[in-house]
């Protein structure tokens, strides 16, 4: 568990020294005691084979160097290792005693990997540079990886559960066929070494059946065990193969071998045609154990300890939330104008900074190396990056550079430079069709696109430019970068007096969470606040800062104290998780109050935990609004109360007299209902326009209007909560968030149920199942031959996958389909796996009470009992018809529940079907928009979606374009804003559902940036 949850083991370290008095066995280690069993390697290790445990022996009369462990020659071979710098890991086999054991079965002659033999090494030849470039190259990684996935591999076939055993040899087996077609690939055929393919050749032979379909028939236990050490052998020696192209690959500093690439790639492509550790890739993952859990396929050492992490990070995973709902964390600290300009200028240096840092590292990982800066007559300068990657042949000649830039649309880097191609005469290398050749030189680095980001088109040409060689940004550029940024928070936290650091801290942290209609400062990240005030922001934890929370959707029939005013009522509260009533298929955190619901909470509130208890005082405010009942029974809604000198009365039924008088407010109209000539608010526009029909139908004016009614107060639409710290209590166990309700829809598993325990009253057998002389054959519903299959008998496969999912989910087995053979007949069954080990006999039961099959499959042969339930599968699929009214009927409830939830949808979604209709042509609403605006768009709607703290949410917010804009939603009014997150030039994009674009204030270089930035990313996704 330390291992798994980021905690390492510790071992000694020591350079070699050759003693001759060893034996190849032992050691000399001082520190360690005399006689004792030590683990000694040189890593990195390629396999097990430089593993090895010594005897660690004190020679009195040796020089006891500190820091150094003697080792016989025969030794340092074996481990291969010499005396020039290697460092030698080192620890004592009592200490891990299940370890050394497993590392003296791994040096038993017929365990041990093919023996890696270094080649003799070769000079490199060319010019300086050139061998500079070419010793830049570097592929260890790359095999590195192989060879893990090959041990993954191997490891499995002595790891995994009996049960699981025999769908995996059906999944090597028919791996083993892709494996040989790849060997016919018309452009990338793969040619394996011969002792390897003779294996896939075997391998592949069990994926065939007699019905050519690609069955596996059901594989005694005896067989199971002689697969698995055949299987196991295969990879065994696909990791023998590796090891000595890792071991070339290391050495490529000091000499000119290279891995040979035939070897490589079939190597890549039968660790990839079955992975079962996708680890090795994701184990570098920014997102695995921040934003999700590590994938695990396999049941080997390094996948037990990611189901251990995966489980305790599932326990403890954070979720982000928005910056606003922390915003009154430094409540109660005051700040001067000064202050706050003073925080300004340093969060938006400190950003400057780290967004520069970030930009280096990007362009390192994107490009490292040597780069060309070109410069032109006029003095610009132009950089080309990537040159080790493309290797053009002339790179290091001494001449002027033409070069033509093309659009590159399956890599990340947008643009690439080609240039002409000489002979090493210096004349032009010419094609079959006497034009001059022309290859790839580099990319433009994302410096000069930025630059030249106007003129850079298809074909754009730069001639007669002078080139010069420059070593390219490097990782310790990147670390200087950051380093800049942390030195930058230290010098400015040093610089502000230690009275005025609260304060200058509180106003960064305003600045950073504030609110949407602060257009100023729009949304920020608080890492600077965290960089600069990580001490102030810590100190404010000692003490619960978020005691005042808004209280919304008071007014709804869904508050179960509709109707009470809340004067500063001190009443027990809890937090609850219940379904929104704005959006039924979302949860809310709840209000409680005297064990009532009162309302959600605001999205920008700060949130307590769900299960907190408190007493809190509640206020309701002022009404936002009167209704006016006329004595006919006509009703007016009198709105923004607070703008006029009568807001805070409250009404209960009062009569008075209204007068209606309009006020014009440049072109618009704003009708003003009067009492006793004074206004008391603005009349709400639909009840204004059903006023003004129904009087000018009788041909009344509606200025001056006077009408007798009676006034009362609408329920106050929010609730102000104020919690007494003291009287916190949190829940014993948290409970987890979840945003999304389950379906409540009836499963199909369900729906069977009834019907099967009706039909079936008992167990039939007059079948081929039962035929001793049928012959049978099971094919896996997760199989991938499993749609093929039935496709080509004309069956609909998606209904028996539903089902074999709902089964997999609710018991954890697998469902199958039959092939029973005599003659020529053919009958096909739906089966469902039946676990027989005594500790798993409640899960047989259970499936045997929901899934009450008319047949059952039970036999015993070479010691492997086999069981499963099963109906034939043309019976089955009537059955399913038989359920497909009550599905509907359960669809027609979920269509309506979506229907409710469309008068609150989300704007995203009506601006993802204008995009999409757009594009297709067949568009709900008539809005023409152009290229740059479509991908804007869609970058600003994924970064929404993408963002797990929106979920729910009524303002829902994210960043993108490299962090420059934020997109802001307000679901309520279905507004969708992009303001400017970098230059606080405030809103530059605003639009709302059946409207037209209200604000749009891109430069043309941001709309082209647009472009290229969705392009880019649909580069990533196909590459």
């Amino acid at each position: 568990m330390d291992c798994a949850t980021g905690r390492f083991i510790k071992f000694d370290g020591s350079m070699a020294q050759t003693c001759h008095d060893l034996e190849k066995n032992e050691v000399c280690y001082p520190k360690f005691p005399d006689g004792a069993e030590l683990i000694v390697y040189r890593g990195p290790t390629a396999n097990s084979n430089t593993v090895d445990v010594y005897i660690n022996r004190h020679l009195p009369e040796e020089p006891h160097d500190i820091g150094t462990i003697k080792m016989s020659p025969q030794g340092l071979k074996h481990s291969l290792s010499d005396c020039d710098g290697d460092r030698m890991a080192i620890a004592l086999s009592s200490d891990f005693p299940h370890t050394a054991e497993e590392i003296k079965q791994k040096q038993l002659k017929e365990n041990r990997y093919e023996e890696i033999i270094k080649p003799e090494k070769k000079s490199y030849t060319g010019s300086f540079e050139q061998i500079a470039l070419d010793a830049m190259e570097n592929k260890i990684g790359v095999v590195a990886n192989l060879c893990m996935k090959g041990i993954a591999l191997e490891n499995e076939c002595v790891s995994i559960p009996p049960k699981e055993a025999g769908k995996f040899i059906q999944d090597i087996s028919c791996a083993a066929v892709k494996m040989l077609k790849a060997e016919n690939h018309h452009a990338h055929s793969i040619q394996y070494p011969e002792n390897l393919r003779t294996q896939i050749v075997e391998l592949a032979q069990l994926c065939q059946s007699e019905t050519q379909n690609q069955i596996l028939a059901l594989i005694p236990e005896s067989k199971i065990e002689n697969l698995l050490e055949k299987i196991g052998k295969f990879y065994h020696d696909v990791v023998g193969t590796l090891g000595g192209q890792l071991q070339i690959e290391v050495d490529r500093g000091k000499s000119a071998n290279r891995s040979d690439p035939n070897i490589v790639n079939a190597c890549n492509n039968i660790t990839k045609s079955f992975d079962v550790a996708p680890w090795v890739e994701e184990r570098k993952s920014s997102e695995v154990y921040t934003k999700k859990t590590m994938n695990i396929k396999g049941h080997g050492a390094i996948d037990k300890m990611a189901t251990m992490t995966n489980q305790a990070f599932a326990q403890s995973a954070i979720v982000p939330r928005s910056t606003q709902q922390f915003q009154t964390f430094f409540k109660g600290v005051e700040f001067t104008p000064a202050q706050k300009q003073k925080a300004v200028s340093i969060k938006k240096i400190y950003d400057s900074l780290i967004r520069r840092a970030i930009h280096i590292s990007k362009e390192v990982k994107q490009a490292p190396g040597l780069k060309i800066v070109a410069t032109n007559p006029q003095g610009s300068q132009i950089e080309i990056v990537g040159l080790a990657q493309k290797k053009h042949p002339n790179i290091f000649d001494n001449r002027k550079l033409n070069i033509a830039l093309v659009e590159n649309k399956t890599e990340f880097n947008k643009w690439i430079a080609i240039a002409p191609v000489f002979d090493e005469h210096g004349n032009p290398a010419l094609r079959s069709n006497g034009k001059q050749q022309r290859k790839h030189l580099g990319y433009i680095s994302e410096t000069s696109l930025q630059q030249f980001q106007s003129s850079i088109k298809s074909f754009t040409e730069f001639n007669n430019l002078t080139q010069k060689i420059e070593p390219g940004l490097t990782p310790s550029q990147v670390r200087a970068a950051f380093k800049q940024v942390k030195e930058f928070a230290i010098t400015t936290r040093e610089s502000i007096p230690d009275s005025e650091k609260e304060a200058v801290a509180a106003a960064m942290w305003q600045i950073s969470t504030a609110s949407k209609d602060d257009a100023q400062y729009g949304f920020k990240k608080t890492s600077a606040a965290f960089a600069v005030f990580g001490e102030e922001v810590i100190g404010r934890l000692e003490q619960l800062q978020f005691t005042e929370f808004a209280i919304v959707g008071t007014h709804k029939p869904c508050n179960e104290h509709l109707g009470r005013k809340w004067v500063g009522e001190k009443v027990e509260c809890t937090i609850e998780q219940a379904p929104d009533p704005a959006n039924l298929t979302q949860n809310k955190r709840w209000l409680v109050a005297e064990d009532k619901k009162l309302g959600v909470f605001r999205s920008e509130s700060a949130q307590l935990p769900i299960g907190t208890s408190f007493t809190a005082e509640i206020t309701s405010p002022a009404s936002a609004s009167v209704i006016v009942t006329s004595s006919k029974g006509n009703q007016l809604k009198v709105g923004q109360l607070k703008k006029y000198e009568i807001s805070n009365r409250e009404w209960k039924g009062e009569e008075r007299t209204i007068t209606i008088k309009i006020s014009n407010v440049g072109k618009a109209i704003k009708p003003i209902a009067l009492i006793d000539d004074k206004p008391l608010g603005e009349i709400d526009k639909e009840s204004f326009k059903l006023l003004s029909e129904k009087l000018n139908a009788r041909g009344i004016k509606v200025e001056s209007f006077k009408f007798e009614g009676k006034l009362e107060s609408s329920p106050a639409t929010i609730a102000h909560i104020k919690v007494d710290s003291q009287t916190v209590r949190y829940p014993y166990i948290l409970t987890a968030e979840e945003f999304l309700l389950t379906d409540k829809k009836i499963s199909l598993l369900d729906e069977l149920k009834s019907i099967l325990n009706e039909i079936y009253q008992e167990k039939i057998n007059q079948v081929l199942l039962h035929d001793d002389e049928a012959s049978l054959g099971v094919l896996a519903v997760k199989n991938e031959y499993f749609e093929s299959f039935l496709q080509e008998k004309n069956i609909d496969t998606e209904i028996f996958q539903q089902l074999s999912n709902e089964i997999d989910k609710k018991f954890g087995v697998e469902s199958l389909i039959g092939i029973a053979n005599k003659e020529n007949i053919e009958e096909l069954y739906f089966c469902v796996t039946v676990p027989t080990e005594v500790s798993e006999q409640k899960t047989a039961a259970r499936i045997n009470d929901n899934l009450n099959f008319p047949l059952q499959y039970d036999q015993l042969q070479d010691g492997r009992r086999t069981k499963f339930i099963a109906i034939e599968l043309n019976e089955l699929q009537q059955l399913i018809n038989q359920t497909e009214s009550q599905t509907k009927q359960s669809t027609t409830q979920l269509t309506e529940v979506k229907a409710i939830n469309e008068k609150v949808s989300d704007v995203k979604n009506h601006i993802e079907r204008d995009i999409s209709a757009t594009v297709s042509g067949d568009a709900p609403l008539k809005v023409k928009r152009e290229e740059w605006e479509k991908q804007m768009l869609k970058l600003a709607l994924a970064s929404l979606k993408e963002n797990s703290a929106n979920a729910g949410e009524e303002i829902q917010t994210a960043t993108f374009g490299d962090d420059k804009y934020r997109v802001i939603h307000h679901v309520p009014s279905e507004m969708l804003r992009i303001v400017d997150e970098e230059s606080h030039r405030g809103t530059l994009y605003k639009v709302q559902k059946g409207k037209p674009v209200q604000v749009c204030k891109f430069t043309e270089d941001e709309k082209r940036s647009f472009e290229n930035d969705a392009t880019q990313q649909k580069g990533l996704q196909q590459g």
